[in-house]
């Protein structure tokens, strides 16, 4: 079993953190588990289709100025 790849998205709302996971795998299912431990058990739902595509929408960038994230503490020039 491979992982083809994952994202995921940690919220907290009404003092509750919330995780949102979309992964891809490729191999047989047989062959497959997925252990998350969480501190309870979690209510399991599913979520949107188009929830990480609207996210990578409105946080996309075409600013080629950024700078790294361990510069970031520095003031801009």
């Amino acid at each position: 079993m491979n992982e083809k790849s994952q994202k995921a998205l940690i919220y907290y709302h009404d003092q509750t953190e919330n995780m949102v996971v979309s992964t891809s795998f490729q191999g047989n299912s047989k062959d497959f588990a997925w252990v998350i431990p969480t501190p309870s058990k979690p209510e399991i739902f599913k979520s949107s289709a188009g929830l990480f595509t609207t996210l990578e929408k409105i946080t996309k960038t075409t600013d080629n100025n950024l700078r790294p994230m361990e510069s970031s503490m520095q003031p801009w020039v």
